[in-house]
C-alpha cells in the first residue's frame, strides 16, 4: 500500500463529512482506540542481558526496556486517554498500573539515568556513583518525561468514569509519591539552571552540573513549565493545598512556582533577545549561547543529516512556552504594560514566530517534493556542552539518541501558535494533520516511523494530533458543521429546482442553437454536443431564473403576509406591522447577500415608513419569520414553489443568521 492509498484509507475512517473548504472528523476516540491497541502490543522488551522483560522498546532492532523508554511510552497512553477520551478495560489497567509501579520502583533504586541507551555500568559509574556539589545526577530527559507523566497521573486521578462515582484510573497507591516527586522534581529543575558569569539564569544543558546551555534540552524545560502551569496554576485546575504542600521547606526568596516560573521568563527572553531579529529570515546552529553561528541554506541541503530545521522549531517553542499563559504579563518584563514599546514587542514575537515556522515548512515541503526529507527529518542529540565530570558528553554523543521527528514537531508548533497566537481557523492545519496520519506504518498499524515502530516517534504524534483536535474543535468545528450543512441545502434546492425548469431551458436553448445554425442542423448538433456543452447553458440560465425566481416569490409572499398582519391588526386593535418589519428585515438581508438587489421598501409593504430596520441583526428570525411561514403554508404550489423548496429557503435563511 503506497503513501496515497494509505491515507485515504485512512482518511475514511476519520472524515464524518466535507465539502471544498472544511472537512468534519469524527470524534478523537476512534483514532485514539485504535493507537491505543496497538501501542500497548509492544511491551515485548527484553533487559541489558537480553532476557525477556515486559515493557515499552525503542524500535524492533532495540528492544532493550529502560527507564527512557517506559516514560516515553506510559506518557503515550495516559496522553491516548486523557486527550482521546479512551477508556482502557480492567486488564488494560493492570498493565498501566504495573508500568507505573516498576517506573516508581526504578527511580528510586538507581535514579533519573539514561537507560537504555547507555549500558549498565556507565548508567551506574554517571548516575549513582559520581555526585555535582552534593547531589546525584540526573539525565535531564529522564527528568522531564517522569515530570510530565507524574502531572499526567494527578490529572486522570481526579477523573470519574462516565457512568459516575468511580474513578477512571484509580491512583491511590501511588500519588502520595507522585507528589513527591514533583515536588522534588521542581527544586531539581530551579537549582539545575544553568548561570552565566553575570550570575543570570540562562538555560538547562543536559544534567545537573552542565556549565553551558543547550537549545533542546533548554526547550524541555519550558515545555515541562507549560505542563505544570496548565495542570496546577492556572484557572480551575489551580490546586492552592497541592501547590502548599509543593512549597513545605521552601528555602527560596519565591514560592516554587514563582521561582521556576521567572528562570523561564528570564531564559524566553534570552531566546528573543538572541535569535528574534534572525530566524525569521535565516537557520542558526543549536547552540544556546554567543557561538550559535547562521547555517546556510546549501548548507543544510547539501548535508547528509542535519539538526538546523529542529533549532528554530525549539527557539518557537521556547518563546511559545513563556508567552503562552503570560501574555498578559509578559510585557513587564519589557517594561511598563501601557508602553507602546512592550506592546509592539509582544506583537513582534507573534510575527516572528508565524514567520520563522513558515521559513522551515517552506524549506521542508521542497526536500520532501525532492526526496531529500530524510536530510531534516530526524534529530540525534548532540552533546556538546561543558559538564563538570569529563566526558560525559562524548558517552552520551556516542549512543546516538534520537530525541524527535520533524513532522508532528513542526505540526505542533503550527498547532499551538494557531491556537494560543492566532486564535482563528489556518488553512494549513488540516494539511499538517493529513499528512501526520499518512505517515503512520505502511502495514496497517496506528503506530509511526519509517515502516518500522518507533515508540518515540508514535509518541511524538500522538502529541501533536492530539494538539489538532483541539485546535480543530475550538476554532474550526463550528465552522466545518456549518460549511457543510449549509452546503448540502443549497444544492438540494438547486438540484430541486433545476429539475422543474430544466426541461423548458433545455428546449430554449436547443431551439436557439438551431436557429443560429439552420443552414446545417443536423451537422452542428452533432457537433455542439462534442464541443459546446448545453449543460453549461442549462446550468448557467437555471442559476439565473432560480435566482430571479426565489426573489420575486418570498417578495410577493411577503406583501401578501404584510396585508394579512394588517387586516389582523386591525380586527384585534393592535399593529402588527413591527412583526411584519422584522420579516421583512431578515428576508431582506437574505435576498440581498444573495441576489445583490432588495425587495420592495419597508414602507411600501409595512404600512409604516417610520420603523427601524437598523437593528435587523439581531431580531429573533425563528419568531419573527414563524407566522410568515405559516401563511404561506397553503399556497405554496400556487405560487410556484413547493414545499419542500420553500422549506430548504426558510433553513438557508436560518443557517446564515447563525
Amino acid at each position: 500500500m503506497d503513501y496515497k492509498t494509505n491515507l485515504k484509507e485512512a482518511m475514511k475512517l476519520l472524515i464524518a463529512d466535507q465539502d471544498d473548504t472544511f472537512k468534519v472528523y469524527k470524534d478523537r476516540k476512534i483514532l485514539g482506540s485504535l493507537v491505543f491497541k496497538d501501542l500497548l502490543d509492544r511491551r515485548s522488551g527484553i533487559d541489558s542481558n537480553g532476557n525477556p522483560l515486559e515493557g515499552f522498546y525503542l524500535t524492533p532492532k532495540n528492544r532493550e526496556v529502560g527507564l527512557m523508554t517506559r516514560l516515553i511510552g506510559l506518557n503515550g497512553v495516559l496522553n491516548l486517554i486523557s486527550r482521546y477520551n479512551v477508556e482502557p478495560t480492567d486488564a488494560e489497567k493492570k498493565i498501566i498500573y504495573k508500568d507505573i509501579k516498576d517506573v516508581l520502583a526504578y527511580i528510586e533504586k538507581h535514579g533519573y539515568d539514561a537507560s537504555p541507551y547507555l549500558d549498565d555500568d556507565t548508567n551506574a559509574f554517571y548516575f549513582k556513583e559520581n555526585r555535582v556539589d552534593g547531589k546525584k545526577i540526573s539525565y535531564m530527559d529522564s527528568r522531564t518525561w517522569a515530570f510530565s507523566l507524574f502531572l499526567e497521573i494527578r490529572k486522570l486521578h481526579n477523573i470519574e468514569t462516565a457512568k459516575g462515582g468511580k474513578k477512571l484510573l484509580d491512583f491511590s497507591p501511588f500519588i502520595e509519591s507522585v507528589n513527591t516527586r514533583i515536588k522534588l522534581a521542581l527544586r531539581f529543575f530551579v537549582d539545575s539552571v544553568v548561570i552565566d558569569k553575570n550570575g543570570d539564569a540562562v538555560g538547562w544543558g543536559f544534567a545537573n552540573g552542565c556549565e553551558e546551555p543547550s537549545l533542546y534540552f533548554t526547550y524541555t524545560l519550558l515545555e515541562a513549565f507549560s505542563d505544570f502551569e496548565d495542570a496546577c496554576l492556572l484557572g480551575s485546575n489551580r490546586d492552592e493545598d497541592f501547590l502548599e504542600f509543593l512549597n513545605e521547606g521552601n528555602t527560596y526568596d519565591k514560592p516554587i512556582e514563582d521561582e521556576f516560573r521567572d528562570k523561564c521568563f528570564r531564559v524566553g527572553d534570552i531566546a528573543w533577545n538572541m535569535f528574534g531579529h534572525i530566524i525569521k529570515d535565516a537557520f542558526v546552529s543549536d547552540r544556546f549561547d554567543d557561538k550559535f553561528r547562521i547555517i546556510p541554506r546549501d548548507e543544510i541541503i547539501n548535508s547528509s543529516r542535519s539538526n538546523v530545521l529542529f533549532n528554530t522549531i525549539y527557539i518557537v517553542f521556547i518563546w511559545l512556552y513563556s508567552y503562552k499563559n503570560n501574555h498578559e504579563i509578559r510585557p513587564t518584563q519589557w517594561g511598563n504594560i501601557e508602553s507602546e514599546d512592550a506592546i509592539d514587542k509582544c506583537e513582534d514575537v507573534k510575527v516572528a514566530m508565524a514567520q520563522a515556522l513558515s521559513l522551515v515548512q517552506t524549506l521542508y515541503d521542497e526536500l520532501v517534493s525532492e526526496g531529500k526529507d530524510s536530510i531534516v527529518s530526524r534529530h540525534i542529540i548532540a552533546f556538546d556542552q561543558d559538564h563538570k565530570i569529563e566526558r560525559f558528553g562524548k558517552e552520551l554523543n556516542d549512543a546516538n539518541i534520537l530525541t524527535a521527528s520533524l513532522l508532528p514537531m513542526l505540526a505542533k508548533a503550527n498547532n499551538l501558535v494557531a491556537f494560543y497566537i492566532h486564535k482563528f481557523p489556518q488553512q494549513k492545519m488540516g494539511v499538517l494533520f493529513e499528512r501526520m496520519i499518512g505517515a503512520r506504518l505502511l502495514s496497517g498499524e496506528w503506530l509511526w516511523a519509517n515502516r518500522l515502530f518507533d515508540l518515540l516517534s508514535t509518541v511524538r504524534y500522538i502529541g501533536s494530533i492530539a494538539d489538532f483536535y483541539d485546535y480543530y474543535d475550538t476554532f474550526e468545528k463550528k465552522y466545518a458543521e456549518k460549511s457543510t450543512s449549509t452546503s448540502k441545502m443549497k444544492k438540494d434546492l438547486t438540484d430541486e429546482l433545476k429539475r422543474e425548469l430544466e426541461p423548458a431551458i433545455a428546449k430554449d436553448v436547443r431551439q436557439k442553437l438551431a436557429a443560429k445554425h439552420k443552414q446545417d442542423l443536423d451537422e452542428m448538433q452533432a457537433r455542439n454536443e462534442l464541443n459546446f456543452p448545453i449543460e453549461v447553458q442549462i446550468n448557467k440560465r437555471v442559476n439565473e431564473i432560480v435566482d430571479k425566481r426565489v426573489m420575486e416569490i418570498i417578495g410577493t409572499m411577503f406583501n401578501d403576509f404584510a396585508k394579512f398582519n394588517k387586516q389582523k391588526g386591525k380586527n384585534e386593535k393592535a399593529s402588527m406591522t413591527e412583526e411584519n418589519a422584522k420579516v421583512y428585515a431578515a428576508l431582506n438581508e437574505y435576498v440581498m447577500s444573495h441576489f445583490d438587489q432588495p425587495l420592495k421598501k419597508a414602507s411600501d409593504v409595512t404600512g409604516k415608513a417610520s420603523i427601524d430596520l437598523l437593528g435587523a441583526a439581531n431580531i429573533d428570525i425563528m419568531t419573527a419569520a414563524k407566522e410568515f411561514f405559516e401563511f404561506t403554508a397553503d399556497n405554496m404550489e400556487r405560487k410556484g414553489l413547493s414545499k419542500l423548496s420553500l422549506a430548504n429557503i426558510f433553513e438557508l435563511i436560518k443557517k446564515e443568521k447563525e
